[in-house]
């Protein structure tokens, strides 16, 4: 038999006195987090859409009546179908195509060899890609305004979960402006001026209002004016110009073109599509009246606009004034244009409602009602969208 020593368990206890017991910190991934955190409300949203689609289509089917445009075009109807043209055979093949901002058909187009020429698959893989990372964006962005994960988690589910947010999914540029404003914020906010000034950028050749985002740049550039270095300041000055300098070079470029910069870009808005520019205030009671008199195409943006009021009140007393202020721009602009049917779409653009509604719901219950009926909505808009009855 074989002869076992026990250890000197007076040597045992003194190795732990002596050794230091190193309890490993947990390590941050905030990448990670905010892909865990945004994967379900991108992937609900998706099944949400898929559904809507579903519906339409058997809608149609029943009633024996033939697909109407929308439909048959699917993910790539509407604007998405302009786009799609816009990459495939450029400005002077799509009537009044000026309209559209540049940069998401020039990346559709780029990204289109890598599908084979399929620029109908790349328009929709960069739009739903370019969602996912603006769920990530934003939740990281909440999380550094709240240091509230929930509400940071919530803000991701409305955003890419509601009812507005079915071009996230379709081969819209919402997606692409969306997350470069939500970066330029989260960029500003952590002073990183160089990347915010790349964002501010981007968001200045995607969208035809992206100029504004000047505004919110400003005020977070004078924050701190006075403790800055001269090099930073001559990055806080150039992220709020970034955004007017892309529109601006654009509108160079259509007027090099065709010598109306104004009527090809922003005319066709008011003379084509009249969606001119009223007095917000009249506006919204007109739309009210509208929902009341029975002629819900325009009536229907009165609840959205009720909602997007009260949340900017929210905004202005709970966030930065940056957000507040580029809150209430967009919300400007929406109301006074003459045809609200794409108010859900553009209000999205402000993205600080969203937060502000996440900032609101304070239980659990609240919190599963919201987003029970904002995937319900999701569902119905979709529905709406492709049948033609309502415009995205």
């Amino acid at each position: 038999m074989a002869l076992t020593l026990d250890p000197d368990p007076r040597a045992s206890a003194y190795a732990t006195l002596a050794t230091p017991v190193v309890v490993a910190a947990p390590r941050r991934r905030p990448l990670r987090d905010a892909a865990t955190a945004t994967l379900p409300a991108w992937i609900a949203a998706r099944i949400a859409v898929g559904f809507g689609v579903v519906l339409a289509t058997v809608t149609t089917d029943q009633l024996g009546v033939r697909h109407p445009a929308p439909l048959v075009d699917k993910l790539l109807a509407w604007d998405a179908h302009h786009y799609r043209d816009l990459a495939d055979h450029g400005y002077r093949a799509v009537p009044y195509g000026f309209r559209f901002f540049p940069l998401f058909p020039l990346i559709v187009r780029a990204l289109g060899t890598a599908f084979a020429g399929h620029t109908d698959v790349a328009a929709i893989v960069l739009a739903n890609g370019c969602a996912f990372g603006l769920g990530m964006a934003a939740y990281r962005l909440v999380l550094l305004e709240t240091a509230n994960a929930r509400v940071a988690r919530l803000t991701t589910w409305l955003l890419l979960a509601s009812p507005a947010a079915v071009p996230l999914a379709m081969g819209y540029a919402e997606s692409l402006g969306l997350l470069a404003a939500v970066l330029a914020f989260l960029a500003v906010r952590q002073s990183r001026w160089g990347w915010a000034a790349v964002a501010a950028a981007i968001v200045g050749a995607t969208w035809s209002i992206g100029a504004l985002l000047a505004i919110p740049m400003a005020f977070e550039a004078w924050r701190g004016w006075r403790d800055a270095s001269r090099r930073e300041r001559v990055l806080r000055a150039g992220t709020v110009v970034a955004p007017l300098v892309t529109t601006t070079s654009y509108l160079l470029w259509v007027q090099w073109e065709t010598g109306h910069w104004y009527e090809d870009v922003f005319g066709v808005q008011a003379h084509i599509y009249h969606r001119g520019f009223a007095e917000p205030v009249s506006r919204l009671l007109q739309a009210a009246h509208d929902l009341l008199s029975g002629h819900h195409a325009e009536g229907i943006a009165f609840p959205w606009a009720v909602v997007a009021i009260v949340l900017l009140v929210v905004v202005f007393r709970r966030l930065p004034l940056s957000y507040a202020a580029w809150s209430a721009a967009i919300v400007v602009i929406d109301l006074g244009a003459h045809n609200l049917d794409s108010f859900e779409r553009y209000a999205l653009r402000a993205f600080p409602l969203v937060i502000g509604g996440a900032l609101c719901i304070r239980t659990e219950r609240e919190e599963w009602l919201t987003l029970s009926v904002a995937l319900a909505g999701l569902v119905v808009y979709t529905t709406a969208i492709l049948v033609g009855a309502k415009v995205p």
